[in-house]
């Protein structure tokens, strides 16, 4: 009887060689190990610099530690809780700022279109009396030349 020909069931029930479900479980097996080594990679590492020993129950002193260690934990809480609230009060400013900058250019740009609508009005105020003027002394002048002759 030779090994190799023999057919093996799988957990699909399957009819495969033998050789295809080695390689099968060998690709499982990796992908599994994949999996395992992801996991472990996001995973945050916890160093435990007071264990306790084998002995069951803590000692009097055991207290102090652990209220030493709460207190870090809570430092730490409260650290984090700061930062996120300054960093919530930044953003928070930078929008306003933003906001400001947008309200101070469009009042600039309302501004700036009233100021050269008021001296686009003068130009043709002055540019009509010039022209006024200059009519009117073309009429004088005509006036005199009429009266010379």
């Amino acid at each position: 009887m030779e090994l190799a020909n023999v057919d093996v069931l799988t957990r699909d029930h399957v009819v495969v060689d033998e050789e295809e479900a080695r390689v099968k479980r060998q690709r499982d097996a990796e992908e599994l190990k994949e999996k395992l080594d992801k996991i472990a990679r996001s995973m945050p590492t916890v160093v435990t610099s007071n264990k306790f020993g084998s002995q069951a129950g803590a000692g009097s002193g055991e207290f102090h530690t652990y209220r030493k260690a709460r207190k870090r934990e809570v430092a730490r809480q409260e650290a984090l809780d700061e930062v996120e609230r300054l960093e919530k009060e930044q953003k928070g400013f930078q929008e306003k700022l933003a906001a400001n900058q947008q309200s101070a250019e469009a009042k600039t740009a309302k501004n700036r279109a009233k100021r050269l609508a008021q001296k686009e009005k003068q130009r043709a105020k002055k540019k009509a009396k010039t022209v006024t003027a200059a009519a009117s002394a073309d009429e004088v002048q005509e006036e005199e030349e009429e009266e010379e002759r």
